[in-house]
This record gives structure tokens, C-alpha cells and sequence, in this order.
């Protein structure tokens, strides 16, 4: 299968929790982020088309948060029988210009495209 993204995907072997921002009850957890969309594993399925607003809790302070509220829509899920858990593929909807720039520092100062969540110099 051709990967058709424009942005790339980058990973963490980190937690990056994701949050209902309703009831505040852990979704997920964070396996690759984009520009545009993240995959996530869960322990629930959740519904394809779904949208929901969630808080991602940051490794560091960026730009002077340490959490940030997201809008995301399911647009696949499956489960994966070896791991007994939910993979699920969102798409970022309605993102801030403020919002797009946390997740900006987040992938190119936090995260790699190999594996790891770690700071990577830019220069």
C-alpha cells in the first residue's frame, strides 16, 4: 500500500495520553501524530465518523502549556488481536493556528520519525 500523506508521521514509544475533555477519563494513548491526524491505541472500540474533543497532555511546557484541547474525528478503527487493544486513525478538525504550533514544536522537538520521544536539534 503507497502511503498518500503529505505530512509525515512521526512516532513515540513514550506515553502521550489522550483525555476525554468532558469526563476527563483517559481515551488512548498517543502511537504517531502528524499535522493532521494521530493514530491511537485504545482499550474500547470507537465508532468511525465520531467526533470528539479531547486534552493531550504535553511532555514539557510548549509554548506555555502543558496541555492543549484538540477536535478529533474517528475515521478508521480495528482491532489488533496480538496486542488486544483498539488501533484507531484520527484527523485533527478545526486546529488553532496556536494549536497547530504546539503540535509543530511537538513533532520536531519531541519526537523522531524512527522510534523514541526524545528532543531532536534542529540545526
Amino acid at each position: 500500500m503507497t502511503n498518500t500523506r503529505s505530512n509525515e508521521r512521526r512516532y513515540t514509544t513514550d506515553y502521550l495520553v489522550v483525555y476525554d475533555s468532558e469526563t476527563d477519563n483517559p481515551i488512548g494513548r498517543i502511537l504517531n501524530l502528524s499535522e493532521t491526524g494521530l493514530k491511537m491505541i485504545t482499550d474500547e472500540k470507537i465508532e468511525v465518523g465520531s467526533n470528539r474533543e479531547v486534552r493531550l497532555k504535553l511532555p514539557d511546557f510548549i509554548k506555555g502549556c502543558r496541555e492543549t484541547i484538540l477536535e478529533i474525528e474517528c475515521r478508521w478503527c480495528k482491532f489488533n488481536k496480538r496486542n488486544d487493544w483498539y488501533e484507531c486513525g484520527f484527523t485533527l478538525e478545526n486546529l488553532s493556528d496556536f494549536n497547530l504550533k504546539i503540535i509543530r514544536e511537538l513533532l520536531y522537538e519531541w519526537m523522531n520519525s524512527s522510534a523514541g520521544f526524545k528532543r531532536i536539534k534542529l540545526s
